[in-house]
């Protein structure tokens, strides 16, 4: 990971293996969609990971925890994948793949680091839906018949009642003007992290 990323925050903190997929014409793509497997491994929660750690976000310490669960992920779900090829064979397109081109020995799947979509699950789990910041440590989702649910970070909520600060009231102003900084009954030192762990607080 070069020096630009690492200086940036704003950037995604997980290296591009964990991106990686080959650029193709959209016929190729549908073809490789239909005919070739693929592994899609989602990841979520990561910024609550971080703050379950006291791991800054924005930190070289975070970028350089993320580059280790990269290459987990690629080196395992390569093995996992070639043990498939062995007892199925490899992809259809294998033959002329980059892969093959590599000298990689013979995968059951295309792409193997394909990020699925988290969003429904995430909100089951209780955590953020991406590797990105924590949208918020609380807000208000609308449901049904208009009704408005205040929802708070889980790892907020448990420091916020650990440390002996949590009420319906803070979540439901924090959830009305955004985030913690400045707002009386709140640690500093919350308030100091919290910039660290959401888009804006």
């Amino acid at each position: 990971m070069g020096p630009s990323a690492r200086r940036d925050p704003r950037r995604s903190p997980f290296p591009r293996r964990c991106h990686r997929r080959q650029s193709v014409s959209p016929r190729r793509d549908r073809a490789i969609h239909e005919g070739d497997p693929q592994d899609r491994l989602g990841i979520m929660g990561w910024a609550d990971a971080l703050a379950a750690l006291g791991i800054a976000y924005d930190s070289e310490e975070a970028l350089a925890l993320a580059d280790r669960v990269a290459t987990f992920l690629e080196d395992e779900s390569l093995a996992a994948s070639s043990a498939l090829a062995e007892r199925r064979g490899p992809f259809p397109a294998w033959k002329g793949s980059r892969w093959e081109s590599a000298g990689h020995r013979p995968l059951r799947n295309a792409t193997t680091t394909t990020i699925a979509p988290t969003g429904t699950i995430s909100i089951i789990a209780g955590c953020a839906s991406g590797i990105e910041p924590l949208y918020a440590l609380a807000y208000r989702r609308n449901v049904l018949d208009g009704a408005e649910l205040v929802e708070v970070n889980p790892a907020f909520q448990r420091i916020a009642a650990e440390r002996g600060f949590a009420s319906d009231e803070l979540f439901s102003q924090i959830a009305e003007h955004g985030g913690v900084r400045g707002r009386a009954g709140v640690p500093e030192d919350i308030q100091r992290g919290s910039r660290r762990l959401t888009r804006s607080t």
